[in-house]
Order: structure tokens, then sequence, then C-alpha cells
């Protein structure tokens, strides 16, 4: 049986990855520099999986890599701008996606005020207050699809296949955050997220925040060692993230993943097992279909020197040492640097100026998808 597998991780950050041994243990190849298309999941995921910037609208039925294969495709999505609706899963013979059906009393109400008004502001203040007053009263579960569920979903689609292409995507770690063990319950984890997110947490709340975003990347290192020890030792895997998470750093005090065009949400872990292709200094989300395919797909490259990245009006250039925004530099630590210390400053800038993507916003997506993700 021979497989190809591609995971994605929801807002997993480069710098956070070494919490993740077992699934670096199992990866036999990674690369430092690699670079998400966009700063959210709207913009990432073209370039994920059709090789291509992303346009407004979602994408094109069957422009998706898996279009391309001759073996049984499979697709399993666990976030609901990943779905039949933004044009994902046509290409895969078998596809499962959140569906928006659940209207609670939220959405039913919120049906009838405009977004942005101040009847808006304060209904969705005080449905997190009032989610958080029931939480401390009721067994609270899992915002998304787990982790354990998806692999199973996967491994039994896959078994007695001779040729296969799967695709999963998880939302470990995707606020709010709320792991299943460690120094605080899902319910507290969840009502602090809600906080922080809403500008509304205190010092204390924060630290807890950040702590319960790396256990929820512990735990999801704990529960790919199921997936790792399932695949066929010959499976060819690459490993990545959308796109990385704002913590409230000092010098860009946001969280979650805005339209920042910051190495906290550009850079991300990147990963591959049993797979071996042309690679330059960089590499971009742009290039995975590509890799998988083993041919040129989209606008990917093979030997890439440059990465590119946009949201909205804004957007960035990268290389192996460098993000140019526009505004100024940093190093990929997220470190500001002046100008006059960065010799590649000419071809950045020049290919900044050059690049010219179509603009793509988090609410081009549905109402009712935003809110289910928390965004709303």
């Amino acid at each position: 049986m021979s497989g190809k597998l591609l995971v994605t991780v929801d807002s997993l950050r480069y710098d956070k990855y070494h919490l993740m041994p077992a699934t670096q243990d199992y990866l036999d190849a990674s690369h430092e520099t690699a670079f998400a298309v966009s700063t959210a999941t709207p913009g990432s995921f073209p370039g994920i999986l059709t090789g291509q910037y992303p346009t407004p609208g979602g994408i094109d039925e069957m422009a998706e890599f898996a279009a391309e294969f001759d073996g049984y495709t499979v697709g399993i999505s666990t976030n609901h701008l990943l779905s039949e609706r933004y044009g994902y899963g046509h290409s895969f013979d078998y596809f499962e996606a959140p569906k928006p059906g659940d209207m609670g009393l939220k959405q039913r109400v919120e049906k009838a005020v405009t977004p942005g008004t101040l009847h808006h502001r304060l209904l969705s203040t005080g449905w997190n207050a009032l989610q958080s007053v029931r939480n401390q009263f009721k067994d609270v579960g899992r915002t998304f699809r787990p982790a354990e569920d998806v692999i199973e979903t996967l491994l039994t689609q896959i078994e007695g296949r001779d040729e296969w292409l799967g695709w999963i995507h998880l939302m470990e770690p995707h606020h709010p955050y709320e792991p299943d063990d460690g120094e605080m319950g899902r319910v507290e984890a969840q009502n602090a997220s809600r906080r922080v997110l809403n500008g509304n947490g205190s010092k204390e709340d924060e630290e807890l925040v950040r702590r319960a975003y790396e256990q929820e990347i512990r735990e999801l290192d704990a529960t790919l060692s199921d997936l790792w020890d399932g695949l066929p030792s010959d499976t060819e895997v690459i490993f990545t993230a959308d796109h990385g998470e704002l913590l409230g750093e000092d010098y860009n005090p946001s969280w979650g993943h805005p339209g920042v065009m910051a190495p906290e949400l550009l850079r991300v872990p990147f990963g591959t097992r049993n797979v071996s292709w042309d690679s330059g200094p960089v590499v971009s989300h742009i290039d995975i279909g590509s890799i998988v395919l083993g041919e040129p797909f989209g606008q990917g490259e093979f030997n890439r020197t440059h990465a590119y990245a946009t949201y909205g009006e804004e957007k960035a250039v990268m290389d192996e040492e460098y993000l140019y925004n526009g505004t100024g530099f940093r190093t990929l630590n997220g470190d500001r640097i002046d100008s006059n210390n960065v010799s590649a400053r000419g071809e950045l800038t020049r290919r900044w100026n050059r690049f010219d993507p179509d603009t793509v916003y988090r609410t081009d997506a549905l109402e009712e998808d935003l809110q289910d993700l928390g965004y709303k």
C-alpha cells in the first residue's frame, strides 16, 4: 500500500513546535523557513490545497491538488471555513466538514442584528458572559471535533487501499484554548480565552491562556502518536500549520490571528517523512501541491528563495532571514531590525512592490461560520 498524507494544524506557531517531540521524532526532515500565504484560514488554504494565492469567494470546484491524483482521496476538515460552501472537498472521493445547520439561540438572535453595531457588540459581550456562567454549572465538551475522532475516521477510510491521498485539518490549538488535562480545567480555560480574546482579560488571564495554548499543543502531539503508529511505514507525510497565532506579544498586544503581517503568524512548522523534493532555502504553502504530486502545480515552485503573504490590503515578502511588510523589516523571530542592517533590503522591497495579490478578508466568510469559530 502506498499513501500520501497532508496534516494541517490550525493556529500552531513555529516557536511552539518544540512542544511536539513525538511528532518531530516521527518526521524525518523539517524545514526551518516555511511560510503561510495568509494570516488566517480563509486566505491560507487556497495556497495549501490549490497552489494559488487567495481570491474573494473561496476556490473553484475541483481546483484542489487532490483532483490530479489517480487513487482514492479522503479529506477531513474540522473548520467551518473549509467546507463545500467555500469550494472545498469536491476533489475528494470521501470528504467531511462541519455543517452550519446547528443554529442556537445566539445565531437566531444575531440574524436580526447588524454586525459591528453597538447592539451587536453588546449581544456578543453578553453571550460570552452567559457562556462563562453556564460553564460553571455544567460539563463542557470540546468546541471542535477532536483530533482522535478525525484520526480514527482517516485510518478507517484508508484501510486496505493500494493508492490513496489524504488530508486532515485539526483544530487544536485554535481558540478557545481548552486542554483536557493540566493545571486548568476546560471550563476555566474556555472562559479565560473568551475574556482575553474580547480584550477583557487580566494579566493573570493572559498567562493562563498562554499556558492553555501550550497544553493544547502537547496534548495534540500525544494524540497524533496514534496516527503515526497507524500509518503504513512508507506513507509520504507532510505536516504543517495553516498559520500561527498572536499571544499578546509586547510589540503587538493582539490575540488570535488578525490580519497582521508578523512572523508569529506567517512562519509555520513544516516537516516531512518519506518525501523528497528539490527544496530551496524557503518553502511556501503554495508549493505543497507540487511537493505532493512531484511536479509543478498551480503557482508552486521547487527550490524557492522567497515567499509571499497577503491579508486584506496588507502583504509581505519573506526570505530565509527577514520579513518585509511595507513598513519595516523583522527577523523571523519577530525582532525589528534597521533596514541598513538588512543586506537584501533592495531585493525584498522590489519583490514586495511587484507582488499584487487579490484582496481577501476574513469577513468574506459567511456570518454563521464565523460565529461558530468564535469570531463573532
